[in-house]
């Protein structure tokens, strides 16, 4: 490297120059730079890269037909074809890499040392001294994407578990609700006993409530769910997607949620004998009997 170029990072980057090794993982990256002033050079293979056939199709400055995407990130770029499984093509981007400030490379993470590119070799090649902090950039896209991935996993596992939660708390809260009313209806499910309803036709009734008590939530919930992305979408300019694929899992959902939680106090209401209805009745009838009474006594008092 030329010692009048200057070292420091705080220079212009106009000062700089760029090899980009990438492929479309990386090509924002270094239209990014070159916009900033960089010299941009794209290594492509021989044959071009196969980017530029990605519909849909343009016209190029030159006449050619190349992708209209491809075009629209490297335009700004100059360009190179090295075959990099030649030792000709190896040996040239050496050279190249010695007169560059940045590598950008989206190959498989120990590709470029395979090739000869390690850092250490990086170090050799720019004579830099055991003491020096290093004066060029290296970054590979390949590892930050499975990074992004990683940290995408991390927060869907999170959200998972707190969704699960959440289906917990009010899959509980379904079920306390489906036992009152099993409670406060015993005499209807009597009345219907002793009309002839079996234990099947009353497990079915209290499991339908159930289910569709969850759906009723489940809507509310699509509904608010949609409303605030698209206010995102608005507001914050965030790129939201409202998949349909998401909207029938929550319907699954809450269908799963009904049935599981209203199984038992569906159960426990086809167990109610029918007898009890009037035994409920007589005893509604005895605490109001019994409450009058009271009322009386206050009264005389």
């Amino acid at each position: 490297m030329p010692e009048e170029e200057p070292r420091s990072w705080r220079a212009p980057l106009h000062l700089y120059r760029v090899l980009d090794l990438t492929d479309e993982l990386g090509w924002l990256c270094g239209h990014i730079l070159a916009e900033l002033g960089a010299t941009v050079v794209k290594v492509e293979p021989p044959g071009g890269d196969p980017g530029r056939r990605v519909p849909p199709l343009v016209e190029g400055a030159s006449g050619e037909t190349v992708s209209a995407v491809w075009l629209a990130y490297n335009s700004g770029k100059r360009g190179i074809t090295l075959d990099l499984e030649a030792d000709a093509g190896r040996r040239a981007l050496l050279d190249l890499v010695a007169h560059s400030h940045f590598l950008i490379e989206s190959f498989k993470p120990g590709y470029l040392k395979s090739i000869g590119l390690g850092w250490e070799l990086l170090r050799q090649r720019h004579r830099l001294q055991p003491y020096q902090d290093d004066d060029f950039w290296l970054r590979n896209l390949s590892e930050v994407l499975q990074t992004q991935e990683e940290s995408s996993k991390v927060m869907t596992y999170l959200l998972a578990a707190i969704a699960s939660v959440s289906l917990l708390v009010g899959g509980i809260g379904i079920m306390n609700i489906m036992l009152v009313s099993v409670t406060e209806r015993t005499r209807e499910i009597g009345v219907r006993k002793a009309l002839g309803a079996t234990r099947v036709n009353i497990l079915l009734q209290f499991v339908v409530e159930a289910v569709v008590l969850c759906l009723i939530g489940g809507v509310i919930g699509i509904l608010l769910g949609s409303a605030g992305a698209m206010l995102l979408s608005r507001l914050a300019h965030w790129n939201t997607l409202i998949s349909p694929a998401a909207v029938l899992l929550a319907f699954g959902c809450s269908v799963a949620v009904g049935l599981f939680f209203g199984i038992w106090p569906a159960r426990r209401a086809a167990r109610v004998d029918a007898g009890l209805g009037d035994l409920h009745d007589a005893a509604v009838a005895a605490r109001k009997k019994d409450g009058d009474e009271d009322e009386d006594e206050d009264e005389d008092a």
